[in-house]
């Protein structure tokens, strides 16, 4: 008998490291999307971006993983929903969309989970390759977002002046 697919993860580049996220979390995924670096009141968002309309946080995984920064524009943005919103995370790459079943899953270690990068939700094999998951709802506390939209509010209030 054959496992249950359980759920599908987008598989994306940021640096040479590959992540994987749940596809209930991707609103979209968009080619050559302008960012606007501002300064912020949160660590590792680097400014915003517009979509259809919407100033969205940009928050960078590259630096919150210690990855180095550079100086190329991301190859794409993936446009994650949050439970209160939306967030941007720009990407060196989109390798592909990968069904998991209950036995490619496993916890990480608890010293990542309760560290700075407590977004990592779990560690998925695919294709013999392991992948770390993120869970976008974790990238930001509630605190972190209400800072961020009260800033994006006033950015566009500054806009219609």
């Amino acid at each position: 008998m054959s496992e249950k697919r359980i759920r599908q993860i987008l598989i994306f580049q940021v640096g040479r490291l590959s992540l994987g996220m749940d596809v209930d979390y991707v609103s979209s995924i968009v080619r050559d999307q302008e960012i606007t670096e501002i300064p912020t009141p949160v660590p590792n968002v680097l400014g915003i971006t517009y979509q259809q309309g919407t100033c969205i946080p940009v928050f960078s995984l590259k630096k919150s993983l210690n990855l180095g920064k550079t100086q190329a524009p991301p190859d794409a943005v993936i446009i994650t929903r949050l439970r209160k919103g939306l967030l941007a995370l720009p990407i060196d790459g989109v390798k592909e969309i990968s069904d998991l079943k209950e036995g490619d899953l496993q916890g990480v270690p608890n010293i990542i989970s309760a560290g700075q990068v407590g977004y990592l939700s779990n560690v998925a094999s695919v294709k013999g390759q392991l992948i770390s998951l993120v869970n976008p709802d974790r990238l930001i506390s509630d605190e972190e977002k209400s800072a961020l939209d009260a800033m994006i509010k006033k950015l566009e209030n500054e806009k219609k002046d």
